[in-house]
């Protein structure tokens, strides 16, 4: 990557749902008629319907109330989600990103009923009713995506879009409610697909989709074999991120420096240093920085317990304490040595999930998705993500794909301080605004 060049692209394509389906006989294929303006298709995209508007609503004004909580709840979702795959884990790095799943997490939610609906509310720590939960996520995506809207951004190379998009099998009997919160809510756009009689095109398409959404850095996130006859729905999202850091490092100043490992061992790491103004915080319990990026409004936050092992840190933090820590901010000249650092993680989240309290949705005979389905044939087989990371002098490049696989029931100081990040740490990559984290991962060493 040229050093110039060097940008923060953060794409994640979230929540694929593959559901074993046959069409129904006689029944139309969805046209959300209920939205002014989208019952139309638009041009004939390499032959594939799309919805001429994405007949998102405008947020509602009630969910500036609402949103604070919202994101509070994400926030501990994903602090709760990495606590539970450490549970089952050898300590190591690890990055993933706690938006993309809520945000798939919650599309989910709007199509389950009952016991299922129940336990998905409980994981996302849902305390709102449905309807201000959903226009709250529609407030939060617009929120966070309008950052690069070229009118406000002051850096034209800044870029940020999330977008979702609906893969449907003609004539299957979805809930037209379901889809109908998907567009309003979400800004999903509608791809009628034919999964029955052309699975392999399905796949390809859907990693177009895809591929065009993340400029091309992610290129096949559905592999040969996951999409089959079987399959009738796909939800997806993408959300790509192309930024600098305000100040960025000089290459020049990068030099080894020892980091300690949990397991006693030093081990020298290419570490980056600057002297700069910026937020921060230094006591005894911790340290951490803040690294806000050219444009937008989301910063890089690099947090190190001092006194306790990450670990420990880890299982007593929640999303309000973090709250609290980043609160006690600091502003002014510090010294800051960070290593340059890549990680890459793929895992299967089904049983940190379950873990958390959401087992009725993988269970074929509990499972209740009866407001996405009619016929109530549905059940998550897998929920995968896999996410990757690269921090360097000039930015931070970073992409993450998840994808949860539908099946059918029955089958298959004065002084400047110096801040020196020399032993095993947490970072975030967070909304200045709302808080909400995008990105969320931990550093043990190379």
């Amino acid at each position: 990557m040229e050093i110039l060049a060097k940008y923060f692209s953060f794409f994640v394509l979230l929540s694929i749902f593959f559901s074993a389906c046959s069409p129904g006989i006689g029944v139309q294929l969805y046209q959300p008629a209920s939205v002014v303006g989208t019952a139309k298709p638009s041009e004939t995209l390499e032959g594939r319907l799309t919805m001429a508007n994405s007949a998102r609503e405008e947020p509602k004004e009630s969910t500036q109330v609402t949103l604070p909580d919202l994101v509070l709840a994400n926030n501990q979702f994903g602090l709760s989600l990495m606590k539970t795959h450490f549970e089952s884990q050898a300590p190591g790095n690890f990055v993933f990103s706690p938006y993309s799943i809520a945000l798939g997490l919650a599309q989910v939610y709007g199509g389950a009923a009952n016991e299922t609906a129940a336990q998905i509310q409980k994981v996302l720590n849902i305390q709102m009713g449905d309807n201000e939960f959903h226009q709250s996520w529609n407030r939060l995506d617009q929120q966070i995506a309008k950052q690069s809207d070229p009118e406000t951004s002051k850096d034209s190379e800044f870029v940020l879009t999330i977008a979702n998009s609906t893969w449907v099998q003609a004539g299957y009997p979805y809930q037209q409610d379901f889809l109908d919160l998907l567009v309003s809510q979400y800004g999903s756009d509608l791809h009628p697909t034919d999964f029955a009689q052309n699975p392999q095109q399905a796949r390809l398409d859907i990693n177009q989709w895809v591929a065009h959404q993340t400029e091309n850095k992610v290129e096949e996130l559905v592999p040969e074999g996951a999409i089959d006859s079987l399959t009738c729905m796909a939800l997806v999202n993408a959300i790509y991120l192309k930024a600098a850091w305000q100040f960025p490092f000089a290459p020049e100043a990068t030099t080894d420096q020892p980091f300690y490992r949990l397991d006693g061992k030093t081990e020298q790491v290419a570490t980056m240093f600057q002297s700069t103004f910026m937020n921060y915080q230094s006591n005894s319990e911790f340290i951490w920085a803040e690294l806000p990026y050219n444009a937008g409004q989301l910063s890089f936050f690099i947090l190190m317990p001092v006194g306790d092992s990450l670990q420990d840190f880890l299982v007593q933090i929640d999303a309000v304490k973090l709250n609290e820590i980043l609160a006690q901010s600091e502003k002014g000249e510090v010294d800051l040595w960070m290593p340059k650092f890549e990680i890459e993680s793929a895992v299967q989240l089904n049983d940190s999930l379950k873990r958390l309290g959401m087992v009725a949705a993988f269970d074929s005979q509990r499972a209740d998705f009866s407001r996405m389905d009619a016929d109530n044939n549905l059940f998550i087989g897998q929920v995968l993500h896999q996410a990757f990371i690269d921090v360097d002098e000039a930015g931070t490049e970073a992409a993450a794909a998840s994808a949860v696989l539908m099946q059918r029931k029955g089958m298959k100081p004065l002084d400047t301080p110096r801040l020196k990040f020399d032993h095993p740490f947490l970072f975030l990559v967070r909304d200045q605004v709302s808080g909400a984290i995008l990105f969320q991962g931990v550093y043990f060493g190379a």
